[in-house]
């Protein structure tokens, strides 16, 4: 069985832990799929990020109001390969169950994954008994992730548009490294206010900065004072940075594995490549 074993997310081929049962099963959805072989979807996205992408998020990048960056995720097929490599690693199933502990424990059963790429995380938490809905650009990515759904039988809810939410709709939206890539993040931060229950939680993971499809108009939002205003204003309170428990952290002294027992949420003001949970207010009782 072909494993990729050079980490995506990285420039340099690190090696990284793979669920090798989770893998096998996501590269073969990806091999059906597209009719291919794994691992010539291999070479062809190495090949391609090399050459092809970097000229096109520099492209991205260039254009003064970001425009074009719609085009781009319309029409790349970068994230098919890349989202099914994130999705087997250890470490990225470590943080599914992370976001699903907190939800166990604040009693939400119903979310909205904003960007849900490849679907991966809904898969999961469908798969837990949450009720998903999932929304992403209109795409090659969103595409196959509805073929996904469809082929495991899931009932997830695809929605075009986060305008056709209803107010007070969710217990919870969360969203993994997409705010940086959005044209309009300040008005998807009020409209995912809108869409969650007055208590509810937005629970996200952003990488402000770098250039290319990380838009240079959200730049700003790399210093967390800046973030953490947008959100107030906004109408949301900062919870904490979600982080493993103390029973966890002990176990993880002496035993390096990828269990996770509990979380717990630390009110520390930066980033620290952490999910910021951030919570709207109850509605005072009169």
């Amino acid at each position: 069985m072909f494993i990729e074993t050079k980490n995506v997310l990285c420039e340099k081929n690190g090696n990284v832990e793979i669920d090798k049962k989770l893998w096998r099963k996501i590269s073969a959805d990806l091999t059906e799929y597209l009719n291919k072989d794994i691992r010539l979807v291999s070479d062809d996205f190495w090949k391609d990020k090399k050459i092809n992408d970097e000229v096109k998020q520099k492209a991205v990048e260039k254009e003064p109001t970001g425009q074009n960056i719609e085009t781009y995720y319309k029409h790349t097929k970068k994230y098919l390969y890349e989202c099914t490599c994130w999705e087997s690693y250890k470490s990225k199933q470590r943080d599914f169950k992370k976001i699903y502990l907190f939800l166990k424990k604040s009693r939400i059963n119903n979310i909205l994954d904003f960007g849900g790429g490849t679907g991966g995380f809904v898969i999961y938490l469908s798969n837990k008994g949450i009720k998903c809905d999932y929304i992403d650009v209109e795409g090659e990515t969103s595409t196959f992730a509805k073929w996904r759904f469809k082929k495991d039988k899931l009932k997830i809810n695809v929605i075009e548009n986060i305008e056709r939410c209803m107010p007070d709709s969710y217990g919870a939206v969360i969203s993994d490294n997409v705010f940086e890539h959005l044209l309009n993040l300040e008005a998807v931060i009020e409209k995912i206010n809108r869409i969650l229950y007055p208590g509810g939680f937005l629970i996200a993971r952003s990488s402000f900065g770098g250039g290319g499809v990380h838009l240079r108009k959200n730049d700003k939002y790399s210093n967390f004072e800046n973030y953490d205003r947008l959100m107030s204003d906004k109408g949301f309170n900062y919870c904490g940075q979600l982080k493993d428990d103390f029973l966890t952290k002990e176990i993880d002294k002496y035993i390096k594995n990828y269990w996770i027992l509990g979380v717990s949420l630390r009110k520390r003001r930066k980033y620290g490549g952490n999910f910021l949970v951030y919570q709207k207010p109850s509605k005072k009782v009169a």
